[in-house]
């Protein structure tokens, strides 16, 4: 005898032998794909997998921090649900080498060119000194 057991990805359960989508997250998911064991999302909803505690869960996500249009992920792809070069739970923080811009909730690639912004002030402050030794 042969048993073949299917796994189903976070996002399904095995129901009476074929995968299913996940009731907890049931309500938020407008679309189900069994094929590749993805689900579509849509709103202000981020759809994730806890691997602590080993089940999908389902929160509100920070305002400008999700794409609140049909997204399809996967349970090794929620990162696709992400605005601005955010990724991890809740999209809570920055796509590797990417970080925070100021001012702003977007995450951008790090650039030494405000570095170029230390001629400025080096020409301003001796002008300023000539200025102030003349008057």
């Amino acid at each position: 005898i042969t048993i073949t057991f299917k796994n189903c990805s976070p996002f399904f359960e095995m129901d009476s032998g074929i995968c299913e989508c996940v009731m907890a997250v049931d309500q938020y998911i407008v679309d189900c794909v069994i094929k590749n064991q993805s689900i579509a999302r849509k709103g202000t909803i981020w759809i994730g997998f806890d691997d602590k505690l080993g089940y999908a869960s389902h929160q509100y996500c920070p305002l400008d921090y999700c794409d609140e249009g049909l997204v399809y992920i996967t349970s090794n792809d929620t990162d696709k649900q992400c605005l601005n070069n955010r990724a991890g739970l809740l999209c809570g923080e920055c796509q590797t080498n990417y970080s925070l811009l100021l001012g702003t909730l977007h995450c951008g690639k790090c650039t030494n060119h405000h570095l170029s912004l230390l001629l400025f002030f080096a020409f301003a402050g001796a002008a300023l000194v000539v200025l102030l030794l003349v008057l």
